[in-house]
């Protein structure tokens, strides 16, 4: 349970003047001054304050006299009701009037009547109390009980200020039924003045009066709020002083004031921040608002879109598209030249080494910004080959994909830029919105009159990529890489319409160490295909075992924990299966000694990778034999035999589906035993036999675990096949 301090502060409720604002404008509009109050305690009796010097003493007042010399004392007394303290050895001095800055001086005088040669000091100690009324519109009438050093701003900062009825700016303080003074708050808080803050005493009376006229100042200034107007006539002008002026961003010609008219209805005036609108009379339940300058530019021509950086520019006359798009660098990012110099940082902070590769006949040296593809083409490697040279040893494979792929990206941006349509966003001047297309590739590259659009003030220039519309395949960016054993792997972009055979062939062909047969051809649209397929069987396959297992529990005699225990291999199984990862990996069906001929006619896709490895020296044997590894490729040996080197099939292996992957990532597999498959498929290097175990059709769980082995299995064959790269 919380205790009364640490219970959250209680919202005041809004007075009736508050709620009719906040139905007008739509948000709560507080009174001003309110704020100050709401932090303010119960008050509280301030003994150990300073004294200041002009402070009177009173009866109630704790004295304390020091004196050495001829008389000797310490001595602490509280002045009486006659306005006296008692010395000994001196008698009673009266004290009652006498300042604070003056009550040494007087006690020494009386002291000295009777002894000589000494020195005397007197302070206050704990000032008596003053017992104060509060009433009126008060927000916590009734009797308090305050320190006599308590001044009259402080002691209505004590009862809680006035109410939600009471007036900030007429609080009287009355002293045996006369004024004494009269405190407005707009003063002390707007203007810090105190000319009235007189020190109370006790028997004071404090009076809120009700409050007074009121109106409201909201929107662009800079204290929105509830204010009392005072007596006399206020202006518009005293109002927004009050609101504390205009913000930045108002609108500094017009206001609009919403007035209630004889009490009977609500009228709407709208009035110039000019001396004339300013010396506007306010009255009693007056809405001011103050609205912010309009967003809109007078004379801006904005640019956007697949662009280095959105601008807003100044329109001129005769501007056209061209002097916002000068040349094509406008429209390389910030992003490009990032990514560029943090490929530059990245080489700086971990030298590369750059290895020269020798392979006989292919024998290329890294040496020479110069170097030129075989056909004589410097545009296609365009230093891109520099990147794909770069080495750091077997242990930076992921910082060279890194290269690689940023170099793509670039290359790409730069290349995805439309340069066929770009459109100007108009208003009209029925304020609809018209639609102008341009070619900018005309208008910028080649600053043809015709399609250098004239630009006018408000014109939104909207630059597009080639993926925000989908252009020709022929005017698409196409980046490749080729990796492994070519004689200029790197990053290369695919001409329009060239084949995988075509760019193979230009960029030089494949270097004398090549295994095109494991070539590993991967694609992005493949991938999301796959894995498209992947979530469709796992969804299907979800959908199938719950009914089975549905039917299962339904069953007369089933055993409740099996069921569960089926149920629990069921989603595990199905949890391996989403969390399959697709390669997009795309099978090129090669001969068994294949060349660059042998490459399919297939059109390269942007974002597609050839992969080809040295030739393999292992052929490797998995699953349920006794014996899993890799073994030596040797021409003359079949499946037979490699099952034999493994140990050949378990007890429990499946000996008719036994099935290879083949290094170019294809799986054949026939009927029968595991005989048949020796005499229809020769092996080559990196081939992989799989030997699945036996599935038992009548018991679901085993048929569970089994397939879970073999799709196990199966994944150690996928990264058996992908670590011949190393080998």
């Amino acid at each position: 349970m919380l205790k009364p301090a640490d219970a959250p502060p209680v919202k005041p409720t809004p007075s009736e003047f508050e709620a009719f604002v906040e139905s007008s404008i739509g948000q709560p509009l507080r009174r001003f001054g309110a704020a100050y109050f709401e932090a303010s305690k119960e008050p509280g009796f301030e003994a150990d304050s300073a004294v200041p010097g002009d402070y009177v003493v009173g009866p109630g007042d704790e004295i304390w006299v020091r004196a050495s010399g001829q008389i000797e004392m310490d001595v602490r007394t509280r002045v009486d009701r006659t306005g006296a303290i008692v010395i000994p050895r001196v008698g009673v001095v009266a004290v009652a009037g006498v300042r604070q800055d003056q009550l040494s001086a007087h006690l020494a005088a009386a002291v000295a009547r009777t002894f000589k040669g000494f020195e005397l000091n007197a302070t206050i100690g704990t000032v008596r109390g003053a017992r104060v009324l509060v009433v009126g519109q008060a927000k916590r009438p009734g009797s308090y009980t305050l320190s006599g050093l308590t001044t009259f701003a402080n002691a209505v900062f004590a009862s809680g200020g006035p109410s939600a009825a009471g007036s900030m700016r007429k609080i009287q303080l009355r002293r045996g039924g006369q004024l004494v003074a009269e405190l407005d708050l707009y003063d002390l808080l707007l203007k810090g003045e105190t000319k009235q803050d007189v020190r109370i005493q006790s028997g004071d009376v404090i009076f809120f009066a009700p409050i007074g006229r009121q109106v409201a100042v909201a929107g662009a200034v800079n204290a929105p709020g509830i204010f009392e107007l005072g007596s006399g006539t206020q202006s518009l002008a005293d109002a927004i002083a009050f609101a504390g002026g205009l913000t930045t961003t108002a609108s500094g010609q017009r206001v609009v004031m919403e007035r209630i008219q004889d009490r009977k209805s609500r009228r709407v005036e709208e009035l110039n921040l000019d001396p004339a609108g300013l010396a506007k009379p306010l009255s009693d339940g007056d809405l001011v608002r103050v609205f912010s300058v309009s967003p809109q530019f007078a004379n801006d021509v904005n640019l956007r879109g697949f662009v280095a950086q959105p601008a807003r520019l100044a329109w001129r006359e005769g501007m056209r598209v061209s002097d916002v798009i000068p040349d094509k660098t406008a429209l390389v990012s910030r992003d490009y030249w990032l990514r560029r110099n943090g490929a530059v940082a990245a080489s700086a902070l971990a030298p590369w080494q750059v290895k020269t590769q020798n392979s006989g006949p292919a024998e290329r040296s890294t040496s020479g910004s110069s170097q030129r593809a075989p056909n004589g083409n410097a545009e296609d490697a365009s230093g891109i080959d520099s990147y794909s040279r770069l080495r750091r040893g077997d242990t930076d494979d992921v910082q060279q994909n890194r290269v690689s792929q940023t170099l793509a990206q670039e290359i790409r941006r730069q290349e995805s830029i439309n340069w066929d349509y770009a459109l100007i966003e108009r208003r009209a001047d029925d304020s609809s919105t018209e639609l102008i297309p341009v070619d900018l590739g005309k208008a910028v590259l080649e600053r043809s009159p015709a399609h250098d659009v004239p630009l006018r003030p408000g014109d939104t220039i909207t630059v597009f990529s080639t993926s925000d519309i989908r252009v020709p395949v022929s005017k698409q960016s196409r980046i490749v890489r080729l990796e492994g054993e070519f004689v200029r792997p790197g990053v290369y972009r695919a001409r329009p319409g060239e084949t995988l055979r075509q760019l193979v062939e230009r960029v030089g062909g494949l270097a004398a160490t090549a295994y095109l047969p494991a070539a590993e051809l991967t694609r992005e649209s493949t991938r999301i295909a796959q894995q498209q397929r992947l979530r469709e069987l796992a969804d299907r396959l979800e959908r199938e075992l719950q009914i089975a297992s549905s039917n299962r529990a339904g069953g007369a005699g089933t055993d409740a924990a099996a069921v569960a225990a089926q149920q629990a291999a069921q989603a595990a199984f199905v949890s391996r299966i989403r969390s399959v990862q697709a390669t997009g990996r795309i099978v090129l069906e090669l001969p068994e000694t294949p060349s660059t001929a042998d490459l399919p006619s297939i059109p390269v896709e942007d974002g597609d990778t050839l992969f080809v490895p040295t030739r393999p020296s292992v052929v490797s044997v998995l699953g349920a034999v006794y014996n899993e590894g890799a073994f030596l490729h040797i021409e003359a040996k079949n499946v037979a035999d490699y099952l034999g080197q493994a140990g050949g099939p378990t007890r429990t292996a499946d000996d008719s589906r036994i099935y290879v992957v083949g290094a170019d990532g294809a799986v054949s597999q026939r009927p029968g035993t595991w005989f048949g498959i020796r005499s229809g498929r020769r092996l080559l290097p990196g081939d992989t036999i799989v030997v699945p175990e036996t599935l038992d059709r009548f018991a679901f769980t085993r048929e569970l675990k089994d397939w879970s082995q073999i799709f196990y299995q199966f994944a150690l064959g996928v990264a058996g096949l992908r670590s011949l790269r190393g080998l």
